[in-house]
């Protein structure tokens, strides 16, 4: 399955796929960029990501688990 974009408002996008989709950064497929606060949920697992530009997680990826409290 591809990353699909469900929702979008400016560069904040809500984006959905599997876990073994790779989550993109920066943009998607080149066309649209993807901004701070953005959203990729897991269809699989029904975990969601939440995407920041500039605090990158161990190994370099941007994407961080949300955790409900």
């Amino acid at each position: 399955m591809a990353v699909e974009v469900v929702e979008t408002k400016g560069l904040w996008k809500k984006l959905q796929g599997k876990s073994t989709d790779n989550k993109p950064v920066d943009d998607i497929n080149g066309t649209l960029r993807i901004g701070n606060g953005s959203e990729f949920y897991e269809l699989d697992t029904g975990d969601t990501f939440i995407y920041s530009t500039e605090n990158k997680t161990t190994g370099g990826v941007n994407w961080w688990k949300k955790t409900t409290i």
